[in-house]
C-alpha cells in the first residue's frame, strides 16, 4: 500500500511531495563500483517516480534524481548480472538506463495502480521507492520482445567513464532534486532513438536543430494532433485557439516542437485546447478557455505551455471538449471547466476554473472525457470502491436521458479494469485479462458490436482477449491486441478507420498496417498511431493538416509522417 499524503481542496495549492531519503545501506550497495561516499545525503522524491509502458514488456522508470541514476549506471557497469529491479512481486532486467530514467523488462502481467519499486543488488534486496505509479497499458502475459530505446545501452557505455567519475566524486553536491524546471543536467541524450543532438541543443527552439526523434506516444483532438518522442513535444494541425502551443494562432501541417523542454511524459489534445505532464509531475494547458478548461483560474486563452498551479504529482491527464480531468499520484481524481452537464462529477452543475477534487476517494487509475460525459476507472488499492464510473448525461452514463448524473456513479463493481476512453456519447473500456467492453450511443456502429442498437451496460466486445491500447474519437473507436495490429470500427466519413474506403463498419476492422502499436490516438474524423519502433502514421481528416503530412489531403490509410 502507497503511503498517502493529505490533499487539500484548494487546488492550486496542492502540497508538493516531501523527498524520501534512502536508507544509507542501501546506497553503499549500489556504489558497487566506488565504495560508498556520503549516501545520507542522496534522496528521493517517491512522489516524482513513475513507470510508464512502452511497449508490451518494457516499461521506462523516470523521476529518480540524478545521483541515483549515476548509482544505479556504475552498479550496473560493475556487476551488470547482479543488477536487477522488482516492481511489486515482478522481478524485471534493466535494460538500459540513460539521464533521465531506465528501461526495464518484465514478462508478466503488471495492472496499472502503486507498486513498490526494489532495487537487488547481490542478492540483496533494497526498497527505493514505496509509491509507484504505473501507468498507460498494463504488460500482456508472456509478451513480445519489440526493440525499444534504440541506443540507449551505447550512450550509457560511451559515457561510462563520464558517470563513474561523477559518481565517485564525493565532494560534488547531492541534494535530493537537481532537477532544474524538471531538466536534468547530464551528458546523455535520452531520445528513444539513441542519438546525442537533443540535450546540448536544449536551449534552441529551432525544431528543424532538435529533429525528430522517434516517437512514444499521440493523443488527437478536434482537428489536432500531439505526440511526445525523446521527451519533446510535437503538435500540428489546427490552431485556431492556439492550441498547439506555439505562441501564435497559424496552423501547422508538419510536427513542430513546442518550446525547448525535453521532460514531456504524458499529453492529451481535447477541442481546441490541450494539456501535458512535464517531468516529474508538473501539469501544463494551454489553448481555448473559454470555460476555464485550462485550470488557471480564468477563461484567458494561453498561446504557450502554462503551467498549472505548483503541484508536481500529476500522473495521467484527459482533455475533454471544454473540461479537463487530471490524477494525482495519491490517486486523487480532480475535474474542471465546463459542467453544464455535471460531467465535472462535482455534484452539481456549475463551471470551475480550477482543478477542484471529486468525491474523496483515492484510488483512481484512469480517467476519460469528452462532450457532456465523463468515465473512470477506480481500483481496488486505496480509498473507494473499485469498478467503472460514469458521470454526465447521456447513455453511456448508464441513466439514459434525463437529469444529468452529477457524480461519479458505478456501471460494473469490481477490480481489474485497465483503461477507458469516451466518445461524443459513447464509451469503452479494457481489463487486465484482455477483454473489450463497450455501451452507450452506437449510433454508426461506435461500439463494435455488429448493429446499431445503444447499450446502456457495458457489453463485450467479441471474443478476443488480447486488446491493449484504446481509443475513441466523436463516433468512432481504434484498438490493437498484444499481437495484432489496429483494429477500428464506427462513422468512417473522412476514412478515419484507415480501412481503405468511407464506409462505416459496426465490428472492428484491422487497417491495412501489420505490425503492432505503441500507441493510438483519435481525434473528431482522424485516427493516428505510433508502431513499435516508433513511427508515427496518421490517416483520415486532414483539413487543418493534422496528419502532419505537409498537406491538407485526406488520407483513407495510415500513411507515415515523416
Amino acid at each position: 500500500m502507497p503511503r498517502r499524503r493529505s490533499v487539500t481542496t484548494t487546488p492550486s495549492m496542492r502540497a508538493e511531495p516531501r523527498p524520501l531519503a534512502l536508507r544509507p545501506v542501501a546506497w553503499c550497495a549500489l556504489f558497487l563500483a566506488i565504495g560508498c561516499a556520503n549516501p545520507a545525503t542522496i534522496a528521493l522524491n517517491p512522489g516524482r517516480v513513475a513507470l510508464s509502458a512502452v511497449s508490451s514488456t518494457d516499461f521506462r522508470v523516470t523521476g529518480l534524481a540524478p545521483r541515483a541514476l549515476l548509482a544505479l549506471s556504475a552498479a550496473r557497469i560493475a556487476a551488470a548480472a547482479d543488477l536487477a529491479v522488482r516492481v511489486g512481486t515482478s522481478d524485471a532486467t534493466v535494460i538500459a538506463i540513460d539521464d533521465r530514467g531506465m528501461t526495464i523488462r518484465i514478462n508478466r502481467s503488471l495492472p496499472l495502480g502503486f507498486h513498490t519499486l526494489a532495487v537487488v543488488a547481490h542478492g540483496t534486496e533494497y526498497t527505493a521507492v514505496d509509491a509507484l505509479e504505473v501507468f498507460g497499458e498494463s504488460l500482456a502475459d508472456g509478451g513480445v520482445d519489440v526493440p525499444v530505446d534504440r541506443g540507449l545501452d551505447a550512450a550509457v557505455d560511451a559515457a561510462r567513464d563520464a558517470t563513474l567519475d561523477a559518481a565517485a566524486d564525493a565532494t560534488l553536491d547531492v541534494g535530493a532534486d537537481a532537477f532544474v524546471d524538471g531538466i536534468v543536467d547530464a551528458p546523455i541524450d535520452a531520445q528513444t532513438d539513441g542519438t546525442a543532438d537533443g540535450l546540448g541543443d536544449a536551449g534552441s527552439d529551432s525544431p528543424a536543430d532538435a529533429g525528430t526523434p522517434a516517437m512514444t506516444l499521440v493523443s488527437a483532438g478536434g482537428g489536432t494532433t500531439c505526440s511526445i518522442g525523446g521527451g519533446r513535444l510535437f503538435c500540428w494541425g489546427r490552431n485556431t485557439a492556439g492550441s498547439l502551443g506555439l505562441g501564435d494562432t497559424s496552423d501547422r501541417s508538419r510536427p513542430t516542437q513546442v518550446g525547448a523542454a525535453i521532460d514531456w511524459t504524458r499529453v492529451s489534445v481535447g477541442n481546441e485546447f490541450a494539456c501535458g505532464i512535464r517531468a516529474p509531475g508538473s501539469l501544463w494547458c494551454w489553448g481555448a478557455n473559454d470555460a476555464g478548461q485550462l485550470g488557471h483560474g480564468d477563461i484567458a486563452q494561453r498561446l504557450v505551455p502554462t503551467r498549472v498551479g505548483t503541484a508536481s504529482d500529476w500522473v495521467f491527464i484527459a482533455a475533454g471538449t471544454r473540461q479537463t480531468c487530471a490524477i494525482a499520484l495519491d490517486q486523487s481524481l480532480w475535474c474542471w471547466g465546463q459542467n453544464g452537464q455535471g460531467q465535472l462529477g462535482l455534484g452539481d452543475v456549475v463551471e470551475r476554473r480550477a482543478p477542484a477534487m471529486v468525491g474523496s476517494a483515492r484510488s483512481w487509475t484512469a480517467v476519460a472525457t469528452r462532450a457532456a460525459i465523463t468515465c473512470g476507472i477506480r481500483g481496488s488499492s486505496g480509498s473507494g470502491s473499485a469498478g467503472v464510473f460514469c458521470w454526465g448525461t447521456g447513455t453511456a452514463t448508464g441513466a439514459g436521458a434525463g437529469a444529468p448524473v452529477t457524480r461519479p456513479t458505478a456501471l460494473v463493481s469490481g477490480s481489474g479494469w485497465l483503461s477507458i476512453s469516451t466518445a461524443n456519447t459513447a464509451a469503452c473500456a479494457t481489463t487486465d485479462t484482455g477483454h473489450l467492453w463497450c455501451w452507450g450511443d452506437n449510433s454508426r456502429g461506435e461500439l463494435g458490436l455488429g448493429d446499431l442498437v445503444d447499450r446502456s451496460a457495458p457489453t463485450r466486445v467479441g471474443t478476443l482477449s488480447d486488446w491493449r491500447h484504446l481509443s475513441m474519437g466523436l463516433r468512432h473507436t481504434c484498438a490493437d491486441g498484444a499481437a495484432r495490429t489496429i483494429s477500428c470500427w464506427g462513422q468512417n466519413a473522412r476514412g478515419q478507420l484507415g480501412v481503405g474506403d468511407s464506409t462505416d463498419r459496426v465490428i472492428p476492422t484491422s487497417v491495412p498496417r501489420p505490425g503492432t502499436w505503441n500507441s493510438i490516438g483519435t481525434g473528431t474524423d482522424h485516427s493516428c498511431g505510433v508502431d513499435s519502433t516508433g513511427a508515427l502514421w496518421c490517416w483520415g481528416d486532414n483539413a487543418y493538416g493534422e496528419l502532419g503530412l505537409g498537406d491538407v489531403a485526406q488520407r483513407l490509410v495510415p500513411s507515415r509522417v515523416p
